[in-house]
């Protein structure tokens, strides 16, 4: 009877880590909130398999040990395989022709607009984009960065999809392309006497939009597949980790290349910012950007351009 109870109790595992990874693998969508759930936090199911690879250790389940141990490996590998598939970044070759892009959102500062303003100051970016920008602080920064960056772009709206993005280098092109229907910012820029686009999406999140937000990933990847020999950058809130379903389609798709080589557990919230960039351009650095209190409120990434491709900025349709 004993020996019988073990039996059901090691297929019963066994069955709940399948489904696991069935649900975080291919994420099909049935109750899609309670799977959201599982595949956002995708980093703790790691660490809880291999805490019971531990405890199987000591129970000396020599066959749930080996499972659990390797079901962890199996995700571990999943999310590698999304992510920068390099284990260090590229290193400098060329240092003038370096550049540095930050990302910060508005919303997480609050009313604290002077926080905002020294965090950009002192990042030394040469392109900075903030996203969620009220009207009030969009004026005020515009005020405070024209010096330190006379060129600037904006996409001024008064809801969560307006943008303001400033830069130390001439702009091109300042246009609005659309994600269904909302529009967006795509910015042509003048680098080192060299053209590179960069497009700042929001991808609205799935409980306000339901499918509307797959929609938008799939506009964003045609966009993307329309553009030929291109140095491009995509940074922006997508509003999902990178290694869901609709960002793992627009990755594959693409063939961009993902500025994540990892991420942390421990950190305060999943990322929902991302950075993808084409072969035409090198990212040399990624980090995540937190406050005095560890608080996640931006991304920043260094690239550095190729030198072997034929570049030419990216043209509307």
């Amino acid at each position: 009877m004993l020996m019988r109870s073990k039996k059901a109790i090691d297929f019963l595992y066994r069955l709940c880590i399948i489904s696991l990874l069935i649900i975080i693998i291919i994420q099909p969508d049935i109750d899609r909130p309670l799977f959201t759930f599982f595949y956002d936090n995708t980093l703790w199911v790691i660490i809880a398999m291999v805490g019971l690879g531990m405890f199987f250790m000591l129970l000396k389940n020599t066959s749930l040990i080996y499972f659990s141990l390797f079901s962890a490996a199996i995700l571990t590998f999943y999310l590698k395989g999304i992510s920068n598939n390099n284990l260090m970044y590229s290193s400098e070759n060329n240092g003038n022709y370096t550049f540095n892009i930050f990302h910060y959102n508005a919303e997480e500062y609050g009313e604290d607009r002077t926080g905002l303003l020294k965090d950009i100051l002192n990042s030394e970016a040469d392109i900075i984009s903030v996203g969620e920008i009220p009207p009030d602080l969009n004026k005020f920064l515009k005020t405070k960065l024209k010096k330190d960056y006379p060129f600037s772009g904006e996409l001024n709206r008064i809801d969560f999809n307006s943008k303001l993005i400033f830069s130390k280098y001439d702009i091109l092109t300042c246009d609005t392309i659309y994600l269904g229907a909302y529009p967006q910012l795509s910015i042509g820029f003048m680098i080192y006497n060299k053209p590179v686009n960069i497009l700042f999406p929001y991808i609205l999140p799935f409980e306000m939009t339901g499918n509307i937000k797959e929609n938008q990933v799939v506009n964003l990847t045609d966009i993307v597949n329309n553009i030929r020999n291109e140095a491009l950058i995509v940074i922006g809130e997508f509003n999902q980790v990178y290694w869901s379903k609709e960002m793992r389609d627009f990755i594959y798709s693409t063939k961009l290349n993902n500025a994540r080589r990892f991420v942390y557990a421990i950190a305060d919230r999943n990322p929902y910012n991302h950075i993808f960039y084409t072969d035409h351009v090198n990212c040399i650095s990624f980090e995540d950007l937190y406050d005095k209190n560890s608080n996640r409120i931006g991304i920043k990434a260094s690239f550095e351009l190729s030198n072997d491709k034929k570049l030419a900025y990216y043209k509307k349709p």
